[in-house]
């Protein structure tokens, strides 16, 4: 039956779709049909998510380290999947992870490192990491390789989108670029990933902060601005027109990865809900840092592979420029780590002041 009716809404669509764009030739949005065309049924058929959650697993099986569990598809049919049982609750969920003495922190930093390794590393992507999608099982400390005392159950498996490495490049540099607070390859990024010269308005979708937040180099440090739309709109009396011209521009893939991001914001903001303001703040600066620490890692290997396969009179010249190549990502890297363990200390102070407040009002 649902089966039935989703030929229906993907019939109806597209002659909805087709009607627009005989009486408005300049509607950019044609390819949101192709796309719920190829998407929809792919979801509605079980073996997809069988086959998605078995290449996760297999993606993920070096990585010890990261807490992931995906669980076992013991069966699927189009319409029929049966799979293991996992227990545990929303990531989301404070109560539930304060009773089992889960650090919410622990559990936003190996979502953001799941994540950041699909995007950039692995370019195999869930995008669909809602709160019910991403649940957290407790476990015994100690009790699993990764040393954590919970485990990050990985949910619903029917909407994957493969990143081409050429992408996860050009995506990378341009979150680079943003960290740095460079126009010039803000610009230049900016053009090649959304195909227009709306480079700061393109830059806010991607980061959800201001302008002025990203070209005084204020996106990773304490000093960023709170994203403020009233003032964007009177900046920019076109800006939904903008808006839609950017959507419309942009490969569909990238809107996908969009909104896996705006998912996963708002997945941390629900963890650090209930924390002070400075922590909040922290823990947004540390998910700029982990981004940028990824970024590092996907610029290194495409700059590695282009030095590889480049033809070289002197073959000691590529040995040298992978060595430069190599050095520059430590270099930079280990800047990034020196920061984040600041604000690990920084976070520590706030927390003890807000505790010593309350123990003195008490």
């Amino acid at each position: 039956m649902v089966r039935t009716y989703s030929d229906i809404d993907i019939a109806t669509v597209s002659v909805m779709f087709e009607f627009i764009h005989s009486v408005f030739p300049d509607f950019k949005f044609m390819w949101l049909s192709a796309e719920m065309k190829g998407s929809l049924p792919r979801e509605l058929d079980f073996c997809n998510d069988k086959i998605n959650a078995e290449q996760v697993q297999w993606n993920f099986a070096q990585h010890a380290d990261i807490p992931l569990t995906v669980p076992r598809m013991i069966q699927a049919t189009e319409r029929v999947l049966i799979m293991e049982y996992v227990n545990g609750r929303r990531c989301d969920d404070l109560a539930y992870l304060r009773q089992h003495n889960i650090d919410p922190s622990q559990v936003s930093r190996e979502i953001g490192r799941v994540f950041a390794e699909m995007t950039y590393v692995q370019g195999f992507l869930h995008c669909d990491p809602h709160p019910g999608n991403l649940f957290v099982r407790p476990r015994a400390q100690g009790s699993a390789s990764h040393g954590y005392n919970f485990d990050l159950v990985l949910l619903d498996h029917g909407l994957y989108r493969q990143l081409p490495s050429q992408f996860r490049y050009e995506y990378a540099e341009m979150w680079y670029a943003l960290m740095r607070g460079d126009q010039a390859q803000i610009k230049h990024w900016s053009r090649k990933l959304s195909g227009t010269d709306l480079y700061q308005l393109f830059s806010i979708i991607l980061t959800g902060h201001n302008w002025s937040t990203i070209e005084t180099k204020s996106l990773g440090s304490t000093s960023a601005a709170e994203f403020n739309l009233d003032a964007l709109t009177q900046q920019q009396p076109d800006l939904f027109q903008n808006i839609t011209e950017v959507l419309a521009s942009v490969p569909p893939v990238l809107l996908l990865v969009l909104k896996t991001n705006d998912l996963l914001r708002m997945v941390d903001q629900r963890l650090f809900a209930d924390q002070p303001p400075a922590v909040q703040h922290h823990a947004q600066l540390r998910t700029w840092l982990r981004i940028s620490h990824y970024c590092l890692i996907a610029i290194r290997d495409a700059r590695a592979a282009e030095i590889s396969h480049r033809p070289a009179a002197v073959p000691l010249a590529r040995v040298y420029r992978l060595v430069l190549n190599r050095l520059g990502f430590w270099f930079s890297d280990t800047a990034l780590s020196v920061y984040k363990a600041l604000l690990v200390v920084q976070d520590m102070f706030v927390r003890w002041q807000a505790l010593f407040r309350r123990s003195t009002i008490a």
